[in-house]
C-alpha cells in the first residue's frame, strides 16, 4: 500500500540504545544512578520535572501572591472572585495548580470534598520579601480556618464593593 502524502507527515520512531559504562562516565550531567544501569532513563515531553517547570509570573499572579500573603489563606472561590471574575472555575484551578507546582503558592486541603486553600509558597515568600511586604502568621495551617475564611470573605466583600456606606445620625435637640 502506497501513501502519497507520507513525506508531509511527522513520524515518531522509538529507538532503544545502550551506552556502555565507560562512555556514560564521560557524559556530563548524567546522574550517578544512571551510570550503573544498562539503559539511561529518558523522559518524554509530557513528563516534565517540577524542577524544570518554568512559569511566566504575570502582574495578576504577583497581586494574587501578595493578597495570599496578607490574608494568610485564601480559598479557590475567593481567588476566583478577586482575580478571575470572568473566567471559569476550571481555568482558575489550572492557574493555581501551575503556581503551586512552581513554588509560588502552596495548597492545603482538609479533605477530599473540602475547598482548597492557598498561601504563598517558598518562591512566593521570596517575592514578598523583595516587595517588602510583611506577612502575618507562620508556615502552619491555622486551627481556626472557618474563622479565617469568614474574615477573608468580609475583607473581599468590602474591598470589591463600590457601595459607600454612610452613617446617618440626628442632631435634633429635643
Amino acid at each position: 500500500m502506497w501513501c502519497t502524502d507520507f513525506a508531509r507527515r511527522s513520524v515518531a520512531v522509538f529507538l532503544q540504545f545502550h551506552l556502555p559504562r565507560a562512555f556514560a562516565a564521560f557524559v556530563p550531567r548524567v546522574p550517578n544512578h544512571s551510570l550503573y544501569r544498562a539503559l539511561l532513563s529518558l523522559r518524554s515531553d509530557d513528563q516534565t520535572s517540577r524542577g524544570f517547570l518554568m512559569l511566566r509570573c504575570t502582574e495578576r499572579d504577583r497581586r494574587l501572591i501578595v493578597k495570599c500573603g496578607l490574608c494568610r489563606w485564601l480559598t479557590t472561590t475567593q481567588i476566583h472572585r478577586l482575580y478571575f471574575p470572568h473566567a471559569t472555575l476550571n481555568a482558575v484551578q489550572k492557574r493555581l495548580r501551575k503556581l503551586a507546582e512552581t513554588g509560588y503558592l502552596r495548597t492545603y486541603r482538609e479533605g477530599v470534598f473540602s475547598e482548597a486553600l492557598h498561601a504563598p509558597g517558598p518562591k512566593g515568600k521570596g517575592f514578598l520579601e523583595e516587595m517588602r511586604v510583611t506577612c502575618s502568621g507562620g508556615n502552619d495551617v491555622s486551627r481556626q480556618l472557618p474563622h479565617l475564611v469568614g474574615v477573608n470573605d468580609i475583607r473581599i466583600a468590602v474591598e470589591s464593593s463600590t457601595i459607600i456606606i454612610f452613617t446617618a445620625y440626628s442632631t435634633s435637640n429635643h
